[in-house]
């Protein structure tokens, strides 16, 4: 497809889905976080952290570095205030950016696993198919099935 019919083609798919009444809800717990401005801050530098440098290894010594806490303190500080581990959150967070690689490019789903910063392509494979109840492979053959689908 040209550029433009790519957008067009985007546009389509973003109206199909205004109109669709399937509805998955991603966050059915309704998480809501009692914090402090001063956690917030904290919080916020972590997230910042992440999204710059989730590709490659971040060490737990580091984050609670980071933050002026020892390790333990760290990790009980993440799991209080996000209800997640932060080796949990910066694995979901990693297999969101290859979820959007498997869509959006052709690269080997091996290099895809490098990319976002797993060192280990059995241990990608794994948290994958945790997170998105699919191996790699499958999520992009299940992608591809649904845009030919719905042209």
């Amino acid at each position: 497809m040209s550029n433009f019919e790519r957008l067009t083609e985007l546009l389509n798919i973003l109206q199909i889905l205004s109109l669709s009444r399937e509805v998955t809800v991603l966050n059915a717990s309704g998480v809501v976080l009692e914090t402090t401005p001063h956690r917030v801050s904290q919080l916020d530098e972590i997230f910042s952290y992440v999204r710059k440098e989730f590709n490659n290894d971040i060490k737990l010594e580091d984050m609670g570095s980071l933050i002026s806490m020892t390790v333990p303190s760290f990790c009980r500080f993440f799991k209080k205030n996000t209800g997640k581990t932060f080796v949990e959150f910066l694995n979901d967070y990693r297999i969101t950016h290859a979820c959007k690689l498997l869509a959006e490019t052709d690269h080997s789903i091996s290099d895809i696993s490098f990319e976002c910063g797993f060192n280990n392509f059995s241990h990608f494979n794994t948290c994958f198919k945790k997170t998105t109840s699919m191996s790699p492979s499958d999520y992009r053959k299940h992608l591809s099935l649904m845009v030919v689908h719905d042209i």
